[in-house]
C-alpha cells in the first residue's frame, strides 16, 4: 500500500523489517527446538535383569521428561514405548546410556 501511495521509502523499510525479523524467528525457532527436543523409544529388556520402575529411574536420573505409551509384556521380555523430551545433550547422553547397558536387550528411537 506504501508503493502504491508513492511512498517508496517506507515500503522499503518495510520490507528490511519484515526480512530482519524473519531471520530473527527462523534463529529463535532453531534455538527452541534445540533446548526442547522429543524423541519416541522403544525399549526392550528382560523381566529377570531390569524393572519398568528401573528403567523409570534411569530417565529421572537423566532429568529428562517422559511418559510411557505402550507396554507389552511377554513371558521372559517387556516392551516399553516411551515419549521423552529435554535438552538435545541430555537425550544425546540417555541414548548413549541405554544403546551401552547389557541389561537392555534392543532399543530404538526416533527423533
Amino acid at each position: 500500500m506504501a508503493a502504491g501511495a508513492g511512498e517508496l521509502g517506507l515500503a522499503a523499510i518495510g520490507v528490511v523489517l519484515v526480512l530482519v525479523v524473519l531471520a530473527l524467528f527462523d534463529k529463535l525457532q532453531d534455538l527452541i527446538d534445540d533446548v526442547h527436543q522429543k524423541r519416541s523409544y522403544r525399549l526392550q529388556f528382560s523381566t529377570s535383569r531390569l524393572l519398568q520402575t528401573e528403567v523409570e529411574g534411569v530417565l529421572r536420573r537423566f532429568r529428562v521428561g517422559f511418559r510411557l505409551r505402550k507396554v507389552i509384556r511377554d513371558v521372559e521380555t517387556v516392551t516399553c514405548w516411551y515419549d521423552v523430551w529435554g535438552s538435545h545433550q541430555k537425550l544425546d547422553e540417555f541414548s548413549d546410556f541405554v544403546f551401552k547397558a547389557d541389561n537392555i536387550l534392543s532399543v530404538e528411537y526416533s527423533a
